[in-house]
C-alpha cells in the first residue's frame, strides 16, 4: 500500500491560501496511516515479540528508546507548537520515524522477512509498472477499480497534468498510483535498486552453499532452493518491467540516474568475472574479461533510449526553459524565508501559506513547494532542522560509504532530493525514506 494515494482529505478553512485549496495542506488520513498504528499495536502486543525483548540486552534497548524520545521532544518543542499545520505535520514526522522503527524491527527479526519483503515489494513494481504502460497507452487513467488504490481520474487534456513533446507530438507520462509522474519514477529507481542489491541465499540438498547457475535443474530435490530460483526470476521481471515504466514517465533526473546506476553495476560485473586462461583452459580470477553479450545488449538498448529521449533532454533549453526560470525563482523565495527566520524557519508545512508575502501569486499553479527538498527543509525548518536532518543522512552516508551498493541507493535519494519535494512533502516520499532508512 506504500504507492497508494487512497485516503480521506479534510478541507478546513486552515488549510487554503487565498480561497486556494492546496493539496499539501489539506489533513489527510491514508490507508497506510492506518495500517502503520495497526502495525505499532500488534508489535508491542505480541506475544512472541515480549518474550523475545526480554532475553535481550536491557541496557540497548534502553538507550535506543531514550534517542527516540529525544529526538521527538526537540521536534515537538521546536515546531509543534507553530501552528496547527505545523503540529500536523510533526505528527508525520513521528509517525515516519516509528515506521523506520517498524521496518528495522520486522527485518531483524527473522532474516526471512526480508527476503519476504523484496517479494512483496517485485509484486508493487510490477503493479505500478504494468498500471503506467496501461495509462500510456490509453492516453489517461483507467479508472474503476483502480481508484481504490489511489489512481486518479486523468486524461492528457486535465488541467495541470503532466505532458511531455517527442519530435512535435505531444505525450502523456503516465502517473500509476502516484500524484506525479517523477514520484512514480523515483519509487520504481529505489525498489530497482533495492532488489538488484539483495541476495537469496540458495542452498542444495546437499547442505554446502553453491553457484545455483551451476546446479542442474533435474537434479534439484530442493524445494527451497526451487522456490528462490522462481521468486529471483520473478524479480529480474519486475526489474524489466519497471525499467520499461521509468522511462515512460519520461523523469530526466530519474532516467539519468537509472542509465549511471546501469553502467556501475556492469563495470562491476565485468571487473570481477574471471578472464579465461589460454594455457590450462581454466579461469585466472580477479582480471577484467572481454563483454559479455548481456552487457553489450543492455548499453545497446540504453543507447537506443537515449536517442529516443534526447528530444527530451535537449527541451531543458527550449520549451522547458520558463519551467527552470521558475524553480530559480522559488530558491530565491526559500532563501529569502529563511533569512528572515533564520534559526526555526517559518514553520513547518508554512511555506505555502507565506508564499504570497514573498512573491506574486497569479496562478492556482504556482501554489508549489519550492523544487528543492534542501532549500525547502532550510525554508520550513531553519538553520537548527536542517542540521539535524542532514547530520542524520551524513551518518547514514558515513556508515553505509563501504558499502557501495547501499552507497548508491543514499546518493540517488539525494541527488532526487536537490530536483524535486516529494520526499518531504508527500505521503508516498515520506514512507520511501522511511522504508530506505529502516532497511539500512
Amino acid at each position: 500500500m506504500l504507492p497508494t494515494q487512497l485516503g480521506r482529505h479534510f478541507w478546513p478553512e486552515w488549510s487554503l491560501v487565498n480561497g486556494v485549496r492546496i493539496d499539501y495542506l489539506a489533513p489527510t488520513i491514508y490507508v497506510a496511516d492506518i495500517l502503520t498504528v495497526i502495525l505499532t499495536v500488534i508489535f508491542f502486543f505480541n506475544k512472541n515479540q515480549k518474550s523475545k525483548i526480554k532475553n535481550q540486552n536491557y541496557i540497548s534497548k534502553i538507550k535506543n528508546i531514550k534517542q527516540l524520545i529525544f529526538v521527538l521532544l526537540l521536534i515537538i518543542f521546536f515546531y509543534a507548537n507553530q501552528s496547527l499545520l505545523s503540529f500536523l505535520k510533526t505528527l508525520k514526522i513521528i509517525e515516519i520515524i516509528i515506521f523506520v522503527w517498524l521496518v528495522k524491527s520486522y527485518i531483524r527479526k527473522n532474516k526471512k522477512n526480508f527476503s519476504h519483503l523484496i517479494t512483496v515489494l517485485s509484486l508493487s513494481m510490477l503493479f505500478q509498472s504494468l498500471l503506467a504502460i496501461a495509462q500510456f497507452i490509453n492516453h489517461g487513467s483507467l479508472n474503476g477499480i483502480f481508484y481504490f488504490f489511489g489512481e486518479r481520474n486523468f486524461t492528457g487534456t486535465t488541467p495541470g497534468i503532466a505532458n511531455a513533446t517527442i519530435n512535435g507530438e505531444l505525450i502523456l507520462r503516465p502517473y500509476g498510483t502516484f500524484p506525479h509522474p517523477n514520484v512514480l519514477a523515483a519509487y520504481l529507481l529505489i525498489c530497482i535498486l533495492i532488489i538488484l542489491n539483495s541476495k537469496f541465499p540458495a542452498r542444495p540438498a546437499g547442505g554446502e552453499a553453491r553457484n545455483s547457475k551451476q546446479i542442474p535443474m533435474i537434479k534439484i530435490k530442493n524445494t527451497k532452493l526451487i522456490f528462490n530460483i522462481i521468486i529471483k526470476q520473478f524479480n529480474n521481471l519486475a526489474i524489466m518491467v519497471s525499467s520499461f515504466a521509468l522511462f515512460l514517465t519520461l523523469s530526466r533526473v530519474t532516467i539519468v540516474l537509472w542509465v549511471g546506476v546501469m553502467v556501475l553495476m556492469l563495470i562491476r560485473r565485468e571487473r570481477s568475472r574471471p578472464f579465461p586462461c589460454p594455457a590450462s583452459g581454466g579461469t585466472m580470477g580477479g582480471s577484467r574479461a572481454a563483454p559479455t553479450i548481456i552487457a553489450v545488449i543492455i548499453l545497446g538498448v540504453v543507447a537506443c533510449i537515449i536517442i529516443f529521449l534526447f528530444p527530451r533532454f535537449s527541451s531543458l533549453f527550449s520549451e522547458d526553459k520558463e519551467s527552470w526560470q521558475s524553480r530559480l525563482s522559488q530558491s530565491r523565495v526559500a532563501i529569502a524565508m529563511w533569512r528572515d527566520h533564520p534559526w526555526r524557519g517559518v514553520g513547518l508545512n508554512q511555506y505555502l501559506p507565506n508564499l504570497p508575502k514573498y512573491q506574486k501569486v497569479s496562478s492556482w499553479k504556482e501554489y508549489q513547494p519550492v523544487h528543492n527538498t534542501w532549500l525547502l527543509i532550510l525554508a520550513e525548518m531553519g538553520l537548527f532542522g536542517f542540521l539535524l536532518v542532514s547530520f542524520l543522512f551524513l551518518k547514514f552516508l558515513i556508515f553505509n560509504f563501504v558499502f557501495l551498493n547501499k552507497f548508491q541507493i543514499i546518493i540517488c535519494i539525494l541527488i532526487l532530493s536537490l530536483f524535486d519535494h516529494y520526499f518531504y512533502t508527500l505521503q508516498q516520499g515520506n514512507l520511501m525514506i522511511g522504508l530506505i532508512l529502516g532497511l539500512l
